[in-house]
């Protein structure tokens, strides 16, 4: 077989490789709806809140698309916290609090899975795996509302990754959500919702209250129609999808 030849096959393949669909995970999946409707809805000057920052991927994206924004992220962990405020210490409009939020302020025992950083939470989720490792920590809880809202800054958009813990984080910025109208990104989903006994029906009568209603990420950049609460409900309950956004 002659270099030539070899090249020309080469080539071929390449081509063949580029034209393959990529699959994504679910999670890729969201992860890439959610910059897009950020994309969507936040301008350059657009003020932000990410509760469950992590290594802060998210506040990335919140820092690009709004560069003249204030982004409030919240992350219990200590170990995740002292890195973000590493990571951020040149960014005077990234504020960061090492608070778990919820709908009541004090102290909280906090289940810290170390084999797996995000599944940890106020209180100990349903594991994929048999094998994780956990710890118990003590963290400072505190509602959204008595943090926020005497800043003055209208929040254009949130984002809500507590595993389970969303409601108690949503009824302690009740009164934020209700002044700012901001869209909110939030996970729902079996073996963390339930364990914090929330219903998805409790969710969908909370965000109806506000007059806000509830689609898929994928439907909202497609603006296709919100789900009912039927509906709603089956997307919980069977496990076909577990991220949403909310809508004024």
């Amino acid at each position: 077989m002659t270099p030539l030849f070899n090249t020309g096959i080469l080539l071929r393949l390449k081509r063949l490789v580029k034209k393959l669909p990529v699959v994504l995970t679910r999670n890729q999946q969201y992860d890439s709806q959610t910059k897009q409707i950020i994309r969507k809805v936040c301008t350059a000057q657009s003020n932000t809140v990410d509760v469950g920052t992590h290594h802060g991927d998210l506040l990335d994206v919140l820092l690009q698309q709004s560069p003249n924004g204030t982004h409030y992220g919240f992350e219990p962990l200590p170990v995740f916290y002292q890195s973000l405020r590493l990571k951020y210490q040149q960014q005077n409009n990234i504020v960061l609090y090492d608070l778990a939020l919820s709908d009541i302020n004090g102290n909280s025992s906090f289940n810290h899975v170390t084999s797996n950083p995000s599944y940890s939470g106020i209180k100990k989720r349903n594991y994929d795996r048999s094998n994780e490792t956990d710890e118990t920590i003590e963290v400072k809880t505190a509602r959204l509302d008595d943090v926020l809202l005497s800043q003055n800054k209208k929040i254009s958009f949130i984002k809500i990754d507590v595993e389970g813990a969303e409601l108690g984080v949503l009824k302690g910025a009740a009164e934020l959500i209700r002044r700012d109208r901001p869209v909110i990104v939030f996970e729902c989903g079996l073996g963390g919702s339930d364990v914090y006994d929330t219903t998805p029906a409790e969710l969908f009568t909370f965000f109806a209250d506000l007059g806000y209603t509830i689609s898929l990420l994928k439907n909202y950049l497609k603006e296709e129609q919100a789900l009912s609460k039927t509906s709603f409900e089956e997307q919980y309950y069977q496990k076909l999808n577990y991220y949403f956004v909310a809508l004024p």
